[in-house]
């Protein structure tokens, strides 16, 4: 399961309490955030995920 998937099952099916809910939540935004900046520079991925040139 995904994290952003993950943070809404955690609301609706209501796993944990209101306080693990929102730091999951807040961790999964900035995951996300934190994704959509390293990607477009390529800075994720092993070291052999781009071509040598």
């Amino acid at each position: 399961m995904s994290r952003p998937a993950g943070a809404v099952a955690v609301w609706f099916r209501r796993w944990w309490s209101v306080t693990g809910r929102v730091l999951f939540t807040a961790t999964a935004a900035g995951a996300c955030a934190m994704s959509s900046m390293l990607v477009p520079y390529r800075l994720v991925g092993g070291p052999f995920a781009w071509p040598a040139g």
